[in-house]
């Protein structure tokens, strides 16, 4: 069974983090997926930044 890893690590423009403890591992990950799930696919990423390009 995978448990996830043990360690935790983020950056952001304050600094990094390093967690150990599992509930903030776990609330990384989630917040991790989260953001996975925010995310435009490479080929809606690519069509957004070529409407921005000729709006501009």
């Amino acid at each position: 069974m995978d448990e996830g890893p043990d360690i935790g690590y983020a950056e952001c423009p304050a600094g990094e983090i390093h967690v150990e403890a599992a509930d903030q591992v776990r609330d990384l990950m989630l917040r991790f997926e989260r953001l996975i799930g925010a995310c435009l696919s490479p080929e809606e990423s690519a069509a957004l930044i070529a409407v921005a390009r000729r709006e501009s």
